[in-house]
């Protein structure tokens, strides 16, 4: 059993942290991921692999992965290699949700999600900022998680300021013509092709542009979005079910009924009701 992933208790100081080696060729699997928590892990020395439902990965110095609660997940070291990294257990603080939402890996897997590699000045306040945490959280005095906390927050706003996701960062202007054109349009049968005019470039430099900044392609970048749209009109609305998917560009219910089940794991009846019952229970 891998124990060290293993969330901490519920709380606003909730915590576990790690500096640590991997020796070549050990592994680790925690097919349910983390319970009710949030993992970091950033590789600072030598190499790495993880293995999620989106694909294997390579890992090398400054990548960064996060991972979602409940998020199924392989990792280790290679065996030519050992693996340093910091890595950090928390639950987060309601205002730090949208320093969260880095690249999936992909729609297989939008729990996992992956930055890197972060160099230079980012990389190095990253790693310093996990380091500091480490450090706060093994201390005994009554304020060493709270501190814990504080450094777990400015690592995240250093992966923001990397994160071509985040909206307080300006993407290549060509990007953001298509992003700003596809959240226009969610209702809208949208192509490649339609997509890239939205951009002013050709489909292979709208396809290059997308996987160069986001770790996507237009289509699944389109498709996330409409998800997404799709989970708030399921949330802050009673609007059918079927209107819905028309509205974020399913002409099909029932397709549209399975891609979110794939994304969301629920199917939109069962995420509505489950919203519902957050919102009764003050959650």
């Amino acid at each position: 059993m891998d124990d060290w992933i293993d969330a901490p208790k519920p709380g606003p100081t909730a915590v576990a942290t790690g500096v640590d080696r991997e020796p070549a060729g050990r592994a680790f699997e925690r097919p349910r991921g983390v319970r009710d928590a949030w993992l970091l892990i950033l590789t600072i020395g030598g190499r790495g692999w993880a293995a999620t439902r989106a694909g294997d990965l390579s890992l090398g110095p400054g990548d960064a992965l996060l991972f979602a609660p409940r998020t199924g997940l392989a990792y280790g070291a290679p065996p030519a290699s050992d693996w340093r990294r910091a890595w950090v257990v928390f639950v987060p603080r309601p205002h730090w949700e949208p320093w969260l939402d880095w690249p999936p890996e992909g729609e297989a897997d939008p729990g996992s999600r992956r930055l890197g590699p972060l160099g230079g000045r980012i990389g190095r306040r990253m790693r310093r900022a996990l380091a500091q945490a480490h450090r706060f959280a093994q201390r005994v005095e009554p304020h060493g998680r709270v501190l814990a906390m504080t450094r777990i927050e400015e690592a995240l706003l250093w992966a923001r300021t990397a994160n071509p996701l985040a909206a307080d960062r300006a993407p290549d202007p060509r990007l953001r013509r298509a992003m700003e054109g596809v959240m226009r349009r969610l209702d809208e049968p949208l192509s490649v092709d339609e997509i890239a005019r939205l951009a002013g470039v050709s489909r292979a430099q709208v396809s290059r542009l997308f996987r160069a900044e986001l770790g996507t392609s237009p289509m699944r970048f389109l498709e996330t979005r409409r998800l997404r749209r799709a989970a708030e009109l399921l949330t802050m609305t009673g609007e059918p079910v079927e209107a819905i998917a028309r509205r974020v560009g399913f002409r099909d219910p029932f397709y549209f009924s399975t891609r979110f089940r794939r994304r969301m794991g629920a199917s939109p009846a069962q995420y509505r009701a489950t919203a519902k019952r957050s919102t009764a229970d003050g959650g």
